[in-house]
């Protein structure tokens, strides 16, 4: 999508035009975050965003102050905008690369694993920023963790083994393992037996109890389950026959 890669087949179309006979117009119509990007660490966001600003053309010295405040205000870092970026936590500076997306305003941001060793309040304050800056735009992100996209995307695809297995909305795809998730309290010692048997994608232990919870498409015989709400993760790990490394992303588009 961002043209670091030449796709080897399929096209991409935004508008109708197709991406790659087209990618001079749409070039500074994409912004693009990765999962590992550099930062100037002894650089203040400031100076960073000068830098970068500068870079993208915007020459304008009055010009390039307003915006680089707007988007530092936006990012939640204008308080801290002469700090050194070193000095700052990773979900700071992962904002700091949200900001340097932003400067030639695209209309369109892509970014990979965007939570990837942040804590959970970060997580949470960088899932809300993009939420925001879907407002106004379309942000499509990448990841493995199902969690970051059940409360905040719109439409997602579920990619397997470079090929899309679902696309639509999370709801919809959390009613697809409604009556197929269950959940038993088995003995310690039965509890191998049944994880070789089931499709178990959770289980925690209790004196001498397990409570397990597995996907299986009807009741199991001689098993005392319970039916239970499905969540997004029981969908995406029924989607993928329950085997997480097979999975290659969960792509979100949040417009």
């Amino acid at each position: 999508i961002v043209g670091v890669l030449e796709a080897d087949r399929g096209s991409i179309k935004i508008n109708g035009r197709d991406l790659d006979e087209h990618r001079d117009i749409f070039h500074g119509a994409i912004g693009y975050l990765p999962q590992d990007f550099g930062l100037y660490e002894n650089m203040t966001p400031v100076e960073y965003l000068n830098y970068h600003a500068t870079i993208n053309g915007i020459y304008d010295i009055e010009k390039r102050h307003t915006l680089i405040n707007q988007l530092l205000e936006g990012v939640g870092l204008e308080d801290r905008k002469h700090s050194k970026i070193k000095t700052f936590s990773g979900g700071m500076k992962q904002r700091v690369g949200i900001a340097q997306t932003l400067l030639h305003l695209p209309k369109i941001i892509v970014v990979d694993e965007p939570t990837a060793g942040l804590d959970p309040r970060e997580r949470i304050r960088f899932r809300n920023l993009l939420s925001e800056l879907a407002k106004d735009r379309i942000v499509i992100f990448s990841t493995h963790v199902v969690e970051d996209i059940s409360s905040t995307c719109h439409d997602l695809a579920v990619l397997d083994r470079g090929r899309v297995v679902y696309r639509g909305s999370p709801a919809e795809m959390e009613q697809m393992a409604r009556g197929k998730v269950f959940v038993a309290t088995v003995p310690e010692d039965e509890f191998q037996k049944w994880r070789e048997q089931l499709n178990v994608v959770q289980h925690s232990k209790s004196a001498e109890q397990v409570r397990m919870r597995f996907i299986s498409e009807k009741p199991v015989p001689g098993l005392q389950a319970q039916s239970v709400q499905p969540t997004l993760e029981d969908a995406y790990m029924l989607l993928l026959g329950g085997k997480r490394e097979s999975a290659q992303s969960v792509t979100d588009t949040t417009n």
